[in-house]
C-alpha cells in the first residue's frame, strides 16, 4: 500500500496513512535513557554526504562550500509522503472515507550543530536556520499541488 491522506470522519482533519515508514530503525522501541550525544565519527550528520546521506536538495546560505553551510536538507530515508509528479492527486471516495494519495515533501533539514535544540542556538544561527526554512517554504510553495506546508522539528533519539 503506498501512503494516502485520509480525511477523518469525525473531525474532518486530513491524516496520513503509512506503511513506508514501517523500516525506519527503532520505531516501536521504548527510550526511557536521557540523550547521549554520539562520537563525532559516528554521527550521520557530522558530514552528511561523507556518512551516506544523498546529496542536498538545498544548502542555506546558497552557494556555500562544504564546510560553510548553516543548514543542508535532505530527502527523508523514510518518508510518508511522495513526491509529485508533474501531476495533483485526484480526490476519491474508498468505503466511508474520503482519501487521495499522500504527495508532498518530507524533508530533513540537518543544521550545522545538530546537537543542540533550535531554542538553544545562538540567534545568529537559529535567524540562519530559519531564513533556510523561509527558502525551502518558497521553494515548495511553487508547487501547485500543494495546500498545506507544515516545518517541525523533531529532536533527538
Amino acid at each position: 500500500m503506498s501512503s494516502e491522506l485520509r480525511q477523518d470522519l469525525v473531525s474532518g482533519d486530513w491524516i496520513i496513512v503509512s506503511t513506508n515508514r514501517k523500516d525506519r530503525p527503532r520505531q516501536f522501541a521504548k527510550i526511557f535513557k536521557k540523550r547521549k550525544v554520539s562520537a563525532k565519527s559516528g554521527c550521520p550528520f557530522e558530514d552528511p554526504q561523507k556518512n551516506g546521506n544523498p546529496e542536498p536538495i538545498f544548502v542555506y546560505p546558497k552557494g556555500a562550500g562544504k564546510n560553510d553551510w548553516k543548514i543542508q536538507i535532505l530527502g527523508n530515508k523514510y518518508p510518508a509522503l511522495s513526491r509529485p509528479v508533474n501531476t495533483c492527486a485526484p480526490v476519491f471516495k474508498n468505503g466511508p472515507y474520503t482519501t487521495t494519495e499522500a504527495l508532498g515533501y518530507q524533508d530533513l533539514a540537518i543544521t550545522r550543530d545538530h546537537h543542540k535544540n533550535f531554542s538553544d542556538l545562538p540567534l545568529i544561527e537559529a535567524t540562519q536556520v530559519l531564513k533556510g526554512f523561509q527558502e525551502r517554504y518558497n521553494m515548495i510553495l511553487k508547487d501547485s499541488c500543494i495546500s498545506y506546508i507544515s516545518i517541525f522539528q523533531n529532536w533527538g533519539p
